[in-house]
């Protein structure tokens, strides 16, 4: 559920937005924020929204809509979240192999926003298959359903994967596509917030992901029953990830705008 929203030009407290994804958890897990400053949960897709409406400062932005949004939005330093060859909780359950998904429908999560247009450049551009029809939020009566984040990981283990047998990981599709990391959020703040807050802000997360790295037993051992996985299992995921771009994750971050934008997906 949406949390109840501000306009954030009403607020006397920096609204930061939270994604409650293991993956994103090393940039909070060994940050306090200050009295000024206030977190509120948001998956992918509501942060996109919130930061539309004025409702949200700063946060892990998903690059689809930060790419609608940069006209309000600038980056923080080069803090992301990126992976390499695979992304492990960005994955399209299918009952059909992907090049049999010609005109069928598709669910996709009501969480995501970029891994949605993702998916649709993987079929449409580089597979050359059209489904029926995308369905947000739908789980039944559909060929195949994209999810992601922890739930990705958890179905992956679980019942999903025994009605939707074909398992294909979007962060390998793309890096056997385009031989580039697949960057997926991009910590942003919005441009009217002053440079100070922008800069400790920035600072702040730098440092929660270092600490981060150098515990992340701490991190996953605790989500690992929740999720199906051992503690070494999520151990590994989190070591796969990206959380400060280099030019090699802006090399794949500008594809992807590129090609969505050829396909006028963003």
């Amino acid at each position: 559920m949406t949390p109840s929203l501000r306009p954030a030009s009403s607020l006397t407290k920096t609204r930061v937005a939270q994604v409650p994804f293991l993956n994103c958890l090393p940039f909070y897990a060994h940050w306090e924020p200050d009295a000024s400053m206030e977190l509120v949960d948001l998956s992918p897709r509501q942060l996109g929204t919130a930061a539309l409406q004025g409702h949200v400062d700063a946060g892990p932005m998903a690059v689809a809509d930060f790419l609608r949004q940069s006209d309000r939005f600038e980056r923080l330093g080069h803090l992301g979240i990126a992976t390499g060859k695979e992304a492990m909780s960005v994955l399209l359950f299918s009952q059909r192999p992907l090049w049999q998904l010609a005109g069928e429908p598709i669910g996709i999560t009501e969480q995501t926003s970029t891994s949605g247009v993702l998916l649709r450049l993987i079929l449409e551009s580089r597979h050359n298959v059209l489904p029926a029809r995308y369905v947000v939020g739908a789980r039944h009566d559909v060929t195949a359903v994209l999810v992601i984040g922890d739930e990705a990981l958890a179905a992956s283990r679980g019942e999903l994967a025994t009605r939707y047998p074909f398992i294909t990981d979007l962060g390998a599709e793309w890096w056997q596509w385009q031989a580039l990391p697949s960057v997926f959020a991009v910590w942003t703040a919005r441009k009217t917030l002053p440079e100070a807050e922008r800069k400790s802000l920035t600072q702040s997360l730098s440092a929660s992901v270092v600490q981060s790295l150098r515990h992340l037993p701490e991190l996953a051992t605790p989500l690992a029953g929740a999720l199906h996985r051992t503690p070494a299992e999520l151990q590994a995921y989190l070591e796969a990830f990206t959380y400060r771009l280099t030019p090699f994750e802006e090399r794949g971050l500008e594809r992807f705008r590129q090609l969505a934008t050829e396909q006028e997906l963003l």
